[in-house]
């Protein structure tokens, strides 16, 4: 169980500013998991523009043959990066890790019979 609570701790002060362990011993397991689903759109958010600013360098020089001629490899971004995709897998990811959650949720409820 401490190796839940420690890696809830770490994402707390390593992604969040938690600067306190009190902080992490207040938050719900509702708060936290918020947090970590915004900060995972968030990193895909960040992605999807640094994929755009990459597109656009690429798109003016990127070409392969076709026959005779070049053709764009990319005809549009969505093939080069496909937002609503890395949504999906980011959604996906989290329900994968639901169950994670009832160990610690059993945690918390102990410790607050235990005060």
């Amino acid at each position: 169980m401490d190796d839940l609570y420690d890696e809830i701790a770490l994402n707390c002060f390593r992604f969040f500013g938690f600067t306190s362990f009190k902080e992490v011993d207040d938050l719900t397991i509702h708060q936290y998991k918020i947090m970590k689903k915004a900060l995972r759109l968030r990193q895909v958010d960040e992605d999807y523009t640094a994929h755009q600013i990459a597109y656009e360098t690429f798109r003016a020089s990127a070409t392969k043959k076709q026959g005779r001629r070049e053709v764009p490899v990319y005809r549009t971004f969505k093939q080069f990066y496909d937002y609503e995709e890395e949504l999906d897998k980011a959604e996906k990811s989290f329900d994968e890790k639901e169950s994670k959650f009832k160990d610690l949720i059993d945690y918390k409820k102990r410790k607050a019979a235990e005060k």
